[in-house]
């Protein structure tokens, strides 16, 4: 019969060692749970601190009613069209699988649309003067997808991290009046891009690969052919703005899409806009964004926002 005193002994220390490996475990847990948070907060920075990313916000705030490049058109009684947004509410859900993490950005914004116009029909040959401005305010969400990839073990953490693809941006107010439902950018070399499915669009900062950041010189024009269901049998007022960069929010400009075509289908107008821009100087990552909304929204000063946005990024080198 063995010495109760030895019995008494094993099972004491039975009991240590398994508070030994319960405690590791608990320290392991933690280690992997500040590790993770650690990392959320690392992906968080580095899409709020991405250039490109931020040209976005740069190009979609007009900040005020913006002047066109080229004519509104002779039946045009608004004078300049601009919006004005301020965040209101972020959002960024991110996955981590082994080397790769994957982010939804999802962005609320309090916009107010601003339309400097006037009531009197202007006079061919002269040039119009405003005499009201009207604001009306507007609520719209952007959503965007980025891809980061693991790239070093530093003690930065920082570092250890970088975006290799974001998605097209997309957006808008609550609506089902007017889609944009495809959009065919033209390089300037002929190449097109065509895009169904914004946020499922990735384009990679990496050059070797297909589908790559595209990157453009001075004085290049970039085409750009934008398809759109609409409710409503009026022309449409589509926009395009673009040239806002971090540290250059002054280089802002501001185009119309022109209506090449329209034509009725059950009850819904199908159109298409086309336009484009030139490349400016200023090496930067940045934002093309293509604002669409229904006529009446311009003209009539008593009807409500209804807004859809699709970004472009690209690059000057």
């Amino acid at each position: 019969m063995k010495n109760p005193k030895s019995i008494f002994t094993l099972l004491f220390a039975s009991l240590l060692l398994a508070t030994f490996f319960s405690a590791c475990q608990s320290d392991q847990s933690l280690v992997s749970s500040d590790e993770n948070q650690i990392n959320q907060e690392v992906f968080a920075k580095l899409i709020e601190d991405d250039e490109l990313l931020q040209s976005f916000d740069l190009n979609y705030d007009e900040e005020d009613a913006m002047a066109f490049l080229g004519t509104l058109g002779k039946k045009m009684y608004p004078i300049k069209v601009g919006q004005r947004i301020k965040l209101v509410d972020k959002n960024i859900v991110i996955s981590e699988d082994g080397d790769i993490a994957t982010g939804t950005v999802t962005k609320v914004f309090a916009g107010v649309l601003i339309i400097a116009a006037t009531y009197a029909e202007p006079v061919a040959g002269e040039r119009a003067k405003v005499d009201t401005v009207l604001y009306k305010e507007f609520t719209t969400t952007v959503k965007y997808n980025v891809v980061l990839e693991k790239v070093d073990q530093s003690i930065n953490p920082l570092r250890n991290w970088k975006i290799v693809s974001s998605s097209l941006a997309a957006g808008g107010t609550e609506t089902e009046n007017i889609q944009i439902t495809k959009m065919v950018v033209t390089l300037p070399d002929g190449q097109e891009i065509e895009v169904t499915d914004p946020t499922e669009y990735f384009i990679t900062r990496d050059h070797s690969v297909r589908g790559m950041l595209h990157g453009f010189t001075r004085g290049e024009v970039v085409k750009v052919r934008v398809e759109v269901t609409s409710a409503y049998a009026d022309e449409d007022f589509l926009s395009l703005t673009y040239g806002a960069f971090r540290g250059g929010k002054h280089f802002k400009a501001k185009k119309k899409l022109e209506l090449a075509s329209s034509s009725e289908e059950g009850g819904v107008y199908k159109k298409v806009y086309e336009g484009s821009w030139t490349i400016r100087e200023h090496r930067a990552y940045k934002y093309a964004i293509v604002n669409a909304v229904p006529n009446q929204v311009i003209y009539d000063d008593e009807a409500p926002v209804e807004l859809v946005s699709w970004g472009i990024p690209y690059k000057v080198n």
